[in-house]
């Protein structure tokens, strides 16, 4: 149910690139199916959750050859594709020589944590694959110069998604043809937050 959720939320994104004229979907990869996500996860022992595969499964990263198609997807986001963070796990979790901060970095980051989006404020958004018997990942707000992340950034990736639609939809992200990018509207009463994640449902 919760991946028919994220999938019903994802194609509610898919509408408002659509009624923005936004060419971003130009910019993303292919999904990846079931087999192909579980088989790249699974390199660094991890297991994907129901949701952390329909979202792989979705786009997977970007398109190489987009070099004209803006990345990002509506709120100043890109995506990481699951080779991309699978390679940053294993460079974080599984060195050959473990760096001298990964004790630190087990103090606040989980080894259940996986980054998937970037954004243009220096914010990492992380999933949880810990997920509950649903299938359903706890979406985290981290920065790498903080030394926790913040609390929940949302209670499941559906919810996630669903955040960035209405921040869409409410005006404060528009889509200007002209320079071929998301612009955020400035004094929108969105952006009260610092972290600009009022809207992801606290």
């Amino acid at each position: 149910m919760t991946s028919d959720q994220l999938s019903g939320a994802l194609r509610d994104l898919e509408e408002c690139w659509a009624s923005a004229g936004s060419t971003t979907p130009e910019s993303l990869a292919p999904g990846l199916t079931v087999t192909d996500a579980q088989q790249l996860a699974a390199t660094v022992g991890l297991t994907l959750p129901d949701e952390a595969l329909t979202w792989f499964g979705w786009h997977n990263g970007y398109n190489t050859n987009s070099t004209h198609a803006p990345r990002d997807i509506g709120c100043g986001w890109w995506l990481y594709s699951l080779e991309e963070t699978v390679a940053w796990y294993s460079r974080t979790w599984q060195p050959t020589k473990p760096a001298p901060d990964v004790a630190d970095l087990e103090e606040y980051w989980s080894r259940s944590y996986l980054p998937f989006i970037s954004s243009d404020i220096g914010e990492e958004f992380l999933i949880d694959l810990a997920a509950d018997e649903d299938g359903r990942c706890v979406v985290y707000s981290a920065n790498i110069l903080w030394n926790e992340p913040n609390p929940p950034a949302a209670p499941s990736l559906a919810a996630f998604v669903t955040g960035l639609v209405d921040a869409i939809q409410a005006g404060a992200y528009v889509w200007h043809r002209t320079d071929n990018e998301w612009q955020s509207v400035e004094g929108h009463p969105i952006f009260d937050d610092p972290f600009r994640l009022r809207f992801l449902h606290l």
